[in-house]
């Protein structure tokens, strides 16, 4: 990649706004995640009792519903972030990149090197296709 476009990116206001954005957020999620695991954990360690109250007349004792609080809020954080980027339009960009690189390919001299990179361009359009 051309170091010139790299540099002009990694420099844009919009960029560095979006790491220091992302940067924050991972560790804010990090942190939330250390405290509500080592907390419990803690719990489990130095407060037995607490843990083992009986919640009702029951068998059910507080720690059984924490624990799986810990495992809900591990399910919970991934979740709030909403799902994730949709595949498809990644392969449809790449077979409609590689249309527009075969075309460019096809104005270029038919030298060998030229020659060969259509052919796989071809191929990689056939097999995206099926």
């Amino acid at each position: 990649m051309d170091t010139d476009l790299v540099e002009r990116i990694a420099n844009h206001p919009k960029y560095k706004e979006l790491k220091t954005r992302r940067t924050r957020l991972g560790w804010t999620l990090t942190a939330m995640m250390l405290i509500v695991y080592y907390g419990f954990i803690l719990l489990v360690a130095f407060d037995k009792p607490l843990l083992a109250q009986r919640l009702g007349t029951g068998t059910m004792t507080l720690g059984m519903p924490m624990g799986f609080g810990v495992i809900l809020f591990t399910v919970a954080i991934p979740e709030s972030l909403g799902p994730p980027p949709d595949p498809t339009k990644l392969v449809s960009a790449i077979v409609e990149m590689t249309k527009k690189v075969s075309k460019l390919l096809r104005l270029v001299p038919q030298l060998s090197l030229p020659y060969t990179i259509l052919g796989v361009v071809d191929l990689i359009l056939d097999k995206a296709g099926q």
